[in-house]
């Protein structure tokens, strides 16, 4: 199985690497800008994930391209031997279609090809069992022949293109679409009425005379060419109304013929392309899920993360310890399974990270703002990195105020949730309103029906 999966891997891998590479760098470091939104790791990291996604599509575009040609060959390849074309008549009863074959001149030739016919042995079977279908569906209501009470079913058509027709010996007591006349019949009554049943397929004639002198026209060669293969193709078509379909060759008087261009794979072009569409963007409309999603988690955050500070602050604790202390808390309730991944938590592990690694604490803090793409992180962010270089003397009292200004944030924040889980609610409710409404009005109105 991993064998398989190297192999299906391979293809995307090699135009990712020696393709991809060379001509979509602006993109890839675009993809990695938004990546780095939501997920907080090391460049090589990011780079990796960005080239997982890449191989993804690429996988992705060559599925639908195998798919394609796979289908393209199916289409080619529906003769029944190579330069002949196969024309498929309408079954029995399905009526006539029109037909037509385009020769390699550019000229069009059109003609009707009829419904397929009957052979003798399978018309007389036709026959049979149209009138055991009759005979099973010619009652309705009624229980037997012996006790009509209410209309006959005199159908028209019976399965397999058989016509029926009726025609009653006693038309005012049984009509000749099987309605029966007896709503005024008080006594005690029986009519025994006649009806003749006719049952036909294309064997009904209608016979005139009349005298036609027809001549041939002045045609020309191509004309006369365009006739005479339009002749065979009709003569072909005419031998065989007994058969299912017939062959019409591909070459005709050193003419080539071909039917015009269709597609029966109209249907399948149109999925695969809406599961193309889907698939392919699917991972972009998540990167904006997920950065909202982000976004979303530190307008919650922030005034946690304030408090916090001011606490750690307040007791004697440096700022960087204090951000220590705030991540390893984090990570011990994150292990523990207390709460879930939070996106600013994240961040700060980044930062501590890079200060342990050597990075001077003011260029740390920096990048966090950078990262955090919020104003009220930068506002922070700004704040930490002015006392910094000014002292830590009022830094204390320049985060408590901003602990009450991240407070009406929250406020802000938790009244927007609010405002939307109200109008979540509100097709619920009315839902709730109509089953009140049904329940005190159902009961009134039944009684006020018995009375």
């Amino acid at each position: 199985m991993k064998g398989w999966k190297k192999l299906l891997y391979l293809v995307p891998e090699l135009i990712h690497r020696y393709v991809w590479k060379k001509v979509g760098q602006n993109r890839d470091e675009m993809l990695a800008r938004e990546i780095r939104l939501f997920y907080s790791g090391s460049r090589s990291e990011i780079e990796e994930k960005v080239d997982d996604y890449r191989k993804k599509q690429i996988g992705i575009l060559l599925l639908f391209f195998m798919i394609g040609i796979l289908l393209l060959f199916l289409t080619g390849n529906r003769g029944e031997r190579a330069g002949d074309i196969r024309i498929w008549r309408n079954g029995f009863g399905e009526g006539q279609k029109e037909e037509s074959l385009l020769l390699e001149s550019g000229e069009t030739i059109r003609f009707t090809v009829e419904e397929r016919e009957y052979e003798e042995k399978e018309r007389m079977q036709a026959f049979q069992d149209g009138f055991q279908w009759i005979q099973d569906h010619v009652l309705n209501e009624n229980r037997t022949v012996h006790e009509v009470r209410t209309d006959l079913n005199f159908m028209t058509e019976v399965p397999g293109g058989i016509r029926a027709e009726w025609i009653s010996q006693k038309p005012d007591i049984l009509g000749h679409d099987g309605q029966v006349f007896n709503q005024d019949w008080i006594e005690e009554k029986q009519e025994t009425v006649s009806v003749q049943l006719i049952l036909s397929y294309q064997d009904y004639l209608e016979n005139h005379e009349l005298e036609f002198c027809i001549v041939k026209p002045d045609y020309t060669a191509q004309e006369e060419l365009v006739l005479k293969i339009k002749g065979l193709v009709l003569d072909k078509e005419q031998k065989s109304r007994g058969q299912e379909s017939f062959v019409i060759p591909g070459v005709i008087d050193g003419v080539s013929v071909k039917q015009p261009e269709t597609d029966p794979f109209h249907g399948v072009w149109m999925l695969l392309g809406a599961m193309f569409l889907f698939l392919f963007f699917y991972q972009n409309n998540r990167l904006k899920e997920e950065g909202k999603e982000r976004y979303r988690q530190l307008e919650e955050d922030y005034p946690i993360l304030v408090h916090k500070l001011v606490l750690y602050l307040g007791s004697g604790i440096n700022l960087r310890r204090s951000f220590q202390q705030i991540t390893e808390e984090y990570v011990e309730d994150l292990r523990a399974g207390r709460t879930e991944k939070r996106y600013m938590y994240e961040e700060m592990i980044v930062m501590i990270n890079e200060m342990n690694a050597g990075e001077g604490e003011q260029a740390a803090y920096e990048a966090l703002g950078f990262r955090m793409e919020n104003p009220a992180y930068t506002k922070l962010i700004s704040l930490l990195v002015q006392n910094l270089q000014k002292g830590n003397d009022g830094l204390l009292n320049a985060l408590r105020t901003e602990e009450n200004s991240a407070f009406f944030l929250r406020m802000d924040h938790a009244k927007r949730l609010a405002e939307e889980a109200g109008t979540k609610l509100l097709f619920p409710m009315l839902l709730m309103l109509v089953i009140v409404m049904a329940i005190v009005m159902i009961p009134a109105l039944l009684q006020f029906g018995g009375i």
